[in-house]
């Protein structure tokens, strides 16, 4: 890349020499190399030297996004593979990825929703303790048996 840039900026200046070239488009920072820099858009191309380094994590042998272990791909997922949460990933993992409802497995198309055991209103918090994952439809037949039951408790005190 470093090179495409140098022939164009002598392309595009064929009548100015190397040294003017070099002081109008590279600076050299932090000592080594020349980052391209255009004073105009305040563009900055740092090259490949300066991008991080990330390490791929192999898929273990056997191992298949459709196996049924949630779990696995939870951990894996929230490790910067996918768009799955830390904390997320511990609760799959500590719910072995089944909904504690309808006890079923968690799918990739799932949608899933982070239910308070204790109630943030009764005094529960965020911590992963007092959460557990649900499917939506579980989460939203849960609260609607427990907002009946609210309902038919404010009746019989008159309220």
């Amino acid at each position: 890349m470093w090179k495409h840039l140098w022939k164009w900026a002598c392309r595009r200046h064929p009548d100015k020499n190397k040294k003017w070239i070099k002081n109008r488009y590279f600076t050299q920072s932090r000592g080594k190399s020349w980052d391209f820099i255009t004073e105009r858009n305040q563009i900055q191309w740092y090259g490949q030297s300066k991008a991080p380094v990330g390490s791929y994590i192999k898929v273990k042998e056997g191992k298949s996004y459709y196996d049924g272990d949630t779990a696995y791909w939870a951990k894996r997922l929230s490790k910067g593979y996918g768009p799955i949460s830390p904390s997320k990933a511990k609760m799959l993992s500590k719910q072995d990825g089944k909904c504690p409802v309808c006890d079923r497995r968690f799918k990739s198309e799932d949608l899933i929703e982070a239910h308070h055991i204790k109630a943030k209103m009764d005094g529960g918090s965020n911590t992963t303790q007092n959460l557990s994952l649900l499917h939506r439809y579980c989460h939203d037949q849960l609260h609607a048996i427990n907002v009946g039951s609210v309902n038919k408790q404010k009746k019989r005190k008159g309220c």
